[in-house]
């Protein structure tokens, strides 16, 4: 299609090729958008349902806190799956989306200056809310090629007195990599050691394909060490909703709510009651939402296996792959341009600080879409790898 526009726009009089552009733009296929984060799942119908009834009875200012019916509800869920009771009270805090949860933990935290270590590649966030706070950072080696007792001597060897914690993402974006229960354990006997903080990014909690979501709130004993960021954006499509909380430490977690009282009066309650009935409606959405995923992954990753120069690593969680291009010549941003052109769009990893790869979501694309997306990107691929031989 694309070349067959294309020699008919260059046989036509230059007097007719403006109007032509503008008719040929508005033909053009869509693009397929492999980049966003952003799923294409909707909440579940309780959710939906909920949030409509609220809107009719009228909105309100509410306490900032968040509502005692959804952080009772957040703690139930929280002991049922780790085996760890936290204080609604005291323990649990809602806040404006899971942004806002890391940007007040890291300004409590690097209060007065300090470093955390975060992982390599990670989430672009991180970096910027811990530059702006004040803070610096420390990268330490995350790919699920490294073994994790490999990354715990990396960061014995770089500590030093100033570093005030260190930042797990499991399930781990952009490389889909889950830390397996020995890992976690690990991680506790060597906080404890080293008489130090984690701040744990578990948004992507629920979307594990194989094994369980292991943290340190399954080891009772950690529970002092370890405060956790979660949110309703990925499990429940609530993306929009901004729905996010915190649970930890009651000594930490009181000078965390005096910040996020100074920066926000109220919450929405809207997104609040939708997030508790979400939490209510049971593992069947679960289920089916991560069958769904689990069929693109399969699909995704099969096809990747068919394209040389590139080199992937299956995802345990959430919905991204981050394969490696083995290309000497062109760099992940020429690579993502180019495939931009051909009408895919992913994420450069150097946008992860991980160079030399790209990270494909399969949040938005279904089974017969990423199928013509890979037809693309091996079409991009085989061009590229011609001229580096």
């Amino acid at each position: 299609m694309k070349d067959i526009l294309r020699t008919i726009y260059n046989r036509l009089p230059s007097r007719l090729k403006p109007a032509a552009k503008t008719i040929f733009t508005k033909v053009r296929p869509p693009i397929i958008d492999l980049a966003s984060g952003d799923p294409d799942y909707q909440p579940p119908p309780q959710a939906l349902e909920k949030a409509t009834e609220t809107l009719k009875k009228g909105l309100h200012y509410i306490s900032p806190d968040g509502i005692p019916e959804l952080r009772k509800k957040i703690s139930e869920v929280i002991e049922r799956e780790h085996g760890t009771s936290y204080d609604p009270q005291n323990e649990i805090l809602v806040t404006y989306g899971a942004s806002e949860a890391l940007y007040v933990v890291f300004r409590v935290l690097l209060r007065g200056g300090g470093k955390a270590f975060i992982p390599s590649p990670h989430y672009p966030l991180f970096k910027d809310q811990i530059h702006e706070v004040g803070g610096k950072i420390i990268t330490y080696p995350f790919k699920p090629n490294i073994a994790f007792n490999e990354t715990l001597s990396y960061i014995s060897e770089h500590l030093t007195e100033d570093v005030r914690f260190i930042l797990i993402n499991s399930p781990h974006n952009p490389t889909g990599r889950v830390l397996s229960k020995k890992y976690v354990e690990t991680l506790a006997e060597f906080i404890e050691e080293k008489r130090l903080f984690v701040v744990w990014d578990e948004v992507y909690g629920k979307i594990v394909f194989e094994g369980k979501h292991y943290t340190l709130a399954d080891i009772p004993e950690a529970k002092s060490r370890a405060i956790f960021v979660n949110s309703f954006s990925k499990t429940y499509g609530m993306a929009g909703w901004r729905v996010g909380f915190l649970y930890g430490p009651s000594k930490i977690l009181s000078s965390i709510r005096k910040l996020h009282r100074a920066i926000t009066f109220s919450l929405n309650p809207i997104s609040q009651v939708a997030a508790l009935a979400a939490l209510e409606a049971g593992e069947s959405y679960l289920k089916d939402i991560l069958k769904v995923l689990r069929e693109r992954r399969d699909v995704l990753i099969r096809g990747l296996s068919d394209i040389r120069s590139m080199e992937y690593w299956k995802p345990q969680g959430t919905y991204f792959v981050f394969p490696k291009l083995n290309l000497d010549k062109v760099s992940d941003v020429e690579f993502t341009e180019a495939l931009l052109k051909e009408g895919v769009k992913v994420r450069p990893g150097s946008r992860f600080n991980g160079r030399n790869h790209i990270r494909i979501s399969f949040a938005r694309a279904d089974v017969e879409t990423i199928r013509k997306a890979l037809l693309k990107i091996k079409h991009v691929m085989e061009k590229f790898s011609k001229t580096e031989q």
